[in-house]
């Protein structure tokens, strides 16, 4: 095997091996070396892991579920302390449940930082190759229009109130899909930034800085006029919906929803066309306006969607006192329940209680057709995501619903995410 060949692609320049068996490590130190990795340190416990840590700039932690009495977790927050943002492959951990709570800590703990992945108990030379493929950090745009972190870090308030002004910071639409007969049911208005350079950038790394400079408020009407127009132009039945998201903290009375469904009737709307979504953010404090924000909006034939169901403040509280009657499942939990049971399992309880509760039920993140195969299988209603179509300019959203009369009729998925 070419050594050479692989340090480039992996970037790994010094390994750390974190064994209480000196076999084992000695074997792992091998295959490392076969990997072209030249430097390989050891460490038998935490202590002389963090000491390893502070003399060496190591890109690659491998250890074991428990080390000297150590469990992973206390690892993972001795690496957060350390500001490691290398790789991480923890061995003896096969059970989903413990990889996902393990992964969703590490998350938390250290911002994203490391990247986690989990190997059974033989290593093999095909394992390091496959999870450290898996583990190699993207280096471009993804479907989300997520950056890179050193890429995220160059944008200033600046930056973003310019591109606002200009308007290269704008409403997409996403079209949603009936999971049973594959006709379009909706689409949802989201905010995106056209940049000259780096493409089309989701709102993670613009929308907090558009906060900074006051745009909240007016980005929000921007977006009600834009569906509002598009609604007009091509004439919605009432079944179908096009949405705007709403941050739970906004919801502070029932006069500012109301200032909502007027700017909607100004813009030309008519409130039994569209959807609000509740996203989940906001504590339990907020639940008491959030409830009395959805029940005028409902009182005024607007839909209402607590949005990101499963995540944050979406809770099962916040569900049953406000009269939501959409409930929209969080992208992430659809692509967990690719690989664990317990979420799928979830998943399909929240669906029976949504539909006991008289709700309509939407997956977000649908990206193959095995994904959409999964939330059909537990009677999921809508289903949303790349697989049906990416977010389309207002423009081209327009032209696919003009030209091929897409609305109640069935559109082949393949066919959409191409346009």
């Amino acid at each position: 095997m070419n050594k050479s060949a692989h340090v480039p692609f992996f970037n790994i320049r010094n390994a750390l091996i974190a064994y209480d068996s000196e076999l084992r490590s000695s074997y792992v130190g091998k295959l490392l070396q076969r990997l072209g990795v030249a430097k390989v340190h050891s460490a038998s416990n935490n202590d002389q892991l963090l000491e390893r840590m502070r003399t060496t700039p190591i890109d690659l932690v491998v250890t074991s579920a428990r080390l000297q009495g150590a469990s992973a977790l206390q690892l993972i927050d001795a690496l957060a302390d350390s500001h490691f943002s290398g790789h991480v492959i923890v061995g003896g951990v096969t059970d989903m449940r413990f990889q996902s709570a393990i992964h969703e800590y590490a998350q938390q703990r250290d911002g994203g930082l490391m990247q986690l992945v989990f190997a059974g108990e033989a290593l093999r030379l095909f394992d390091f190759t496959d999870m450290l493929y898996r583990a190699n950090p993207p280096t471009t745009i993804d479907n989300d229009g997520q950056l890179i972190e050193n890429t995220a870090q160059r944008i200033t308030a600046d930056d973003v109130h310019a591109a606002y002004r200009t308007g290269e910071i704008s409403a997409f639409l996403q079209p949603s899909y009936c999971l049973t007969t594959g006709a379009m049911a909706g689409a949802e208005a989201l905010v995106r930034w056209q940049h000259p350079t780096l493409g089309v950038l989701g709102p993670n790394h613009f929308l907090s800085l558009l906060e900074e400079c006051d745009l909240g408020e007016e980005l929000i009407g921007q977006l009600i006029d834009t569906v509002a127009s598009v609604s007009s132009s091509l004439s919605l039945p009432s079944t179908l919906k096009l949405s705007i998201n709403v941050s739970a903290t906004r919801l502070v009375s029932a006069s500012w929803a109301d200032c909502i469904v007027q700017r909607l009737i100004r813009s030309g709307g008519v409130p039994h066309h569209f959807a609000i979504e509740v996203t989940e953010d906001g504590m339990d404090h907020c639940d008491r306006h959030i409830a009395g924000a959805v029940a005028h909006w409902r009182l005024n034939g607007i839909d209402c969607a607590i949005d990101d169901f499963g995540t944050g403040g979406s809770s099962i509280h916040r569900l049953c006192m406000a009269p939501f009657n959409i409930l929209k499942i969080d992208h992430q939990m659809v692509r967990r329940s690719r690989l664990t049971t317990h979420v799928f399992e979830t998943l399909e309880g929240i669906v029976r209680l949504a539909h006991g509760m008289g709700m309509r039920v939407v997956a977000e993140g649908i990206e193959t057709e095995e994904d959409a195969a999964r939330m059909r299988s537990i009677r999921c209603d809508i289903g949303q995501g790349y697989h049906f179509s990416r977010p389309l300019p207002v423009e081209e959203f327009m032209a696919l619903a003009s030209s091929h009369t897409v609305f109640g009729q069935r559109i082949q998925p393949a066919a959409a995410a191409a346009i």
